[in-house]
Order: structure tokens, then sequence, then C-alpha cells
């Protein structure tokens, strides 16, 4: 979603579907991780979130970066990727 602050904000959440609060801190501490280093490339003044699942409990962090990396491109929130519309 578009903000007012001209920044990129990110959120995240893992839900107790990931199993326990150990297992819930590592994902979002590694989903954390690989955004900080998108985050200077990512489109000024939109919002993401991104919402942990059970799958990258056994993801690779190479993994974990192209699903990320692939997740931006496609919503064009990268600002190499085609322009989002406000």
């Amino acid at each position: 979603m578009p903000n007012e602050v001209g920044l990129p904000r990110v959120g995240i959440a893992a839900g107790r579907v990931m199993g326990s609060a150990v297992d819930r801190n590592r994902v979002k501490r590694r989903l954390r991780a690989c955004i900080a280093l998108r985050l200077p490339k990512m489109v000024k003044g939109w919002d993401a979130i991104f919402i942990g699942r059970p799958p990258l409990l056994k993801a690779s962090y190479g993994q974990l970066q192209a699903a990320i990396d692939d997740v931006l491109q496609q919503s064009g929130l990268l600002q190499n990727s085609r322009k989002v519309k406000k």
C-alpha cells in the first residue's frame, strides 16, 4: 500500500502456525535480515507486509533471499522492476 512517509516500510509477522516462540522469532530474524539488504533498492513511499509460513523453517538463506527478490520484483517494489501504480 502507498504511504505518505516517502520511505519504504516493511512489517514482518509469524503466527503460531510456525511453531514455538523460538521458531517464530527465528523466521522473523531471517526475514528481517534478508529484507534489510533489499530496503535501499525498494521503491520509496510504499508499505509491505511479509507473513512467515512453515516452509520458511526449512528454507536455506539463499532460497529465502530468492523468494523475497521474486516477491518484490513481481509486486514492482524494486526500483529496477516495473513501476507501481498509485
